[in-house]
């Protein structure tokens, strides 16, 4: 395939205003297996797409009593917030709000298909997202809830503390685990978990062991599900999602109630001024249980202050000896401009419809 380029016949109108560089955007592939059948995708019908594309593969599935999974990966509620014309004006927010009312019709779309296939209480559905709110949308993004962050606003120099950041309101999220006859209906959940629990959690549900030759940071959540036992991860530590320096370092640790920071930082936001990224030795330490918002770090005479800084530091040196020791990809993902991908050599856009 040719390099695909990225501003077609140089035109001005593709060029990002900021930079004046080519945006590429305009080229970005739907892919149904290693087939392009549009290129660029439509945003406007993806979602229903998605819904379609699910109902079928579930119908199959469940005409073949075949076991399956499936795993949707939505654009909403990620900018740009295009849905179909049908939900325009149907909400009260907006853009957002008419983009989250399509994102809730497709999810029941997916569910309606478990229901009329008769596998509803064969399947376990589980619903949860990746972070926070971008909050430089101002706008077109969510609600963090309490989780503000608190500390970050009024001691820590201002910033968002949604998406990017180790704050709670960054990385929180909504999990929803729906397995009739199996999962108690209308229970809550206070046990740590982690979308790193996925993997082990559907192994062992399928009866499947994992390799014993890796470390594994998930666990398996089954009984918690299943309301056999409240416990989840005693620690869980929280990478930065590129407000901290370096991007990805461990600089925040959950272990029960307790959240440690290493390190604050605050992502840009629509409220007005943005901190400076902090080290904190001994760290900061809050009570999640008594204090969501995350404003009054824990004072040395708190009797759990001194234990809390020794097992962070414990768990944080055993952790970089993990990662030291574990299995690490040598793959490189990085390609040759030419093998873009494009559905029509011929079209310098490299457009095509579905």
């Amino acid at each position: 395939k040719p390099m695909m380029s990225p501003c077609c016949h140089d035109n001005v109108s593709l060029r990002e205003p900021s930079t004046g560089s080519c945006s590429k955007s305009d080229a970005v592939p739907l892919y149904h297996n290693a087939s392009i059948i549009e290129q660029p995708v439509d945003l406007v019908t993806l979602a229903s797409r998605y819904g379609d594309m699910a109902t079928k593969f579930i119908t199959a599935a469940a005409k073949q009593d075949a076991p399956f999974l499936l795993y949707v990966a939505f654009a909403h509620m990620h900018v740009p917030q295009n849905h179909a014309a049908n939900f325009t004006n149907s909400s009260r927010h907006g853009p957002f709000g008419d983009t989250l009312r399509e994102l809730d019709h497709t999810v029941g779309t997916i569910l309606s298909a478990l229901e009329e296939s008769g596998v509803t209480n064969d399947t376990l559905v589980f619903f949860t997202a990746d972070n926070g709110p971008w909050e430089t949308k101002c706008n077109l993004t969510g609600s963090k809830g309490p989780f503000i962050g608190k500390w970050q606003r009024t001691t820590g120099g201002g910033g968002g503390t949604g998406k990017f950041t180790t704050w709670e309101g960054g990385h929180r999220e909504p999990a929803i685990a729906y397995w009739p006859g199996h999962i108690a209906a209308n229970q809550t959940s206070n046990a740590l978990a982690s979308a790193l629990d996925m993997f082990p959690t559907f192994a062992s549900l399928a009866g499947s062991e994992l390799p014993s030759d890796r470390q594994y940071d998930g666990i398996d959540l089954t009984d918690i599900l299943l309301g056999k036992n409240i416990t989840g991860h005693s620690w869980l530590f929280h990478p930065n999602s590129g407000a901290g320096q370096p991007s990805w370092a461990l600089n925040a640790l959950r272990i029960g109630q307790y959240k440690i920071f290493y390190q604050t930082a605050p992502a840009s936001d629509c409220s007005g001024p943005k901190g400076k990224v902090q080290q904190h030795d001994p760290p900061l330490i809050f009570d999640l249980f008594t204090d969501q918002e995350e404003g009054e770090p824990l004072g040395p005479s708190h009797p759990m202050y001194k234990e809390l800084v020794q097992t962070a530091a414990t768990l944080s040196s055993e952790m970089a000896d993990s990662i030291a020791h574990d299995k690490t990809s040598t793959a490189n993902y990085k390609s040759d401009k030419s093998a873009s991908p494009c559905c029509d050599s011929q079209h310098v856009c490299c457009r095509c419809d579905g």
